[in-house]
């Protein structure tokens, strides 16, 4: 197999998009601080937003080139990944560990690791499937792991259904639905910033929509007009689903308020206590966001798991068939 693929469009369009709206949010930082005679100290606000949006703005530009550099190719059972800033390549002969990791395969040889991203390359299923057929076969299978975990993830092997057409242990993501999930977010955002802005009269809380607006509008943004198809959510993973979310919002209203009482007359010139409380609430959303994907994970090796065994059934009544 002789191939090369290029890195998608949403990347071309995700980097231009960064691009324009980092050095206009860094554009307003500038004239903000050099304006609002209430800031007691612009070049600090300069310094660390000015300095996060410009940061943004060269991750956004280096997207971007990427998009226009960045090149996959096979030439029999040589594959080379061409970067921004190198090229590297590796014989599928000669590779010594090969890890199937969920949307990447990681190969090593004696000198080189190769790392293929199945999720960011311009290419149809029957493409990238033919891809990944290729490579697992030219790998010894002793020197592979992960196989069964990224099939599952990927989808690998599945006969492919026509757009918008959802299987019987599937769901049809929408924009619609997303326009479902977030407008009710969105309106409690609203209602809470303005009532966190009459309270302490602080017109920062006035941005609290801004967080779901932007992941509504990335998710729009990202799901085709026809839907995306997704495997259905099973009970127990509701359920520990539903435990995070409920601790999500409990524990941002705690957040909302120690921001309040941060905000409140006495304490603003009280840097100590802000600090400590943030840091333990830093903490606590971590440690359980780390729970939380390490149920995720036991989730996916078990479902991958008793998808591999549907495989192997499946190839065994094949072969029935055939004799």
């Amino acid at each position: 197999m002789d191939a090369t693929f290029r890195l998608a469009r949403k990347n071309r369009n995700v980097g231009l998009g960064g691009i324009l709206g980092f050095t206009a949010a860094l554009a307003l930082t500038l004239y903000v601080a050099w304006t609002d005679p209430k800031i007691r100290d612009p070049r600090l606000l300069v310094v660390l937003a000015g300095g996060f949006y410009m940061f943004m703005t060269g991750l956004s530009a280096l997207l971007l080139a990427s998009y226009y550099c960045q090149r996959l190719m096979l030439r029999g059972e040589r594959v080379q990944l061409l970067g921004l800033f190198q090229s590297i390549e590796v014989d599928l002969c000669s590779v010594t560990r090969a890890r199937w990791r969920p949307g990447e395969l990681t190969l090593w040889d004696n000198s080189t690791r190769l790392t293929i991203d199945f999720r960011v390359y311009q290419w149809s299923r029957e493409e990238r499937d033919e891809l990944i057929r290729v490579v697992r076969s030219a790998l010894d299978p002793e020197i592979q792991t992960g196989w069964d975990l990224f099939a599952y993830k990927m989808g690998y092997g599945l006969p492919r259904r026509p757009p918008g057409e959802p299987g019987p242990a599937e769901v049809l993501l929408t924009r619609s639905l997303w326009t479902r999930y977030f407008l009710p977010l969105v309106i409690l955002a609203v209602v809470g910033g303005v009532t966190a802005w009459r309270l302490t009269g602080n017109p920062r809380f006035l941005t609290a929509p801004s967080a779901p607006l932007l992941l509504w509008g990335v998710l729009r943004y990202t799901t085709p007009a026809e839907g995306i198809v997704s495997s259905k959510i099973h009970a127990r993973s509701v359920k520990d689903a539903g435990r995070f979310l409920v601790f999500l919002l409990v524990w941002g209203t705690v957040g909302i308020a120690a921001i309040i009482w941060a905000s409140w007359p006495g304490w603003e010139n009280q840097p100590i206590p802000f600090i400590v409380t943030l840091v333990i609430w830093m903490s606590v959303l971590l440690y359980e966001a780390a729970r939380e994907d390490r149920r995720t994970a036991r989730r996916d090796r078990e479902a991958a798991e008793l998808a591999a065994k549907a495989r192997g059934e499946r190839g065994r009544q094949e072969v029935g068939v055939l004799e």
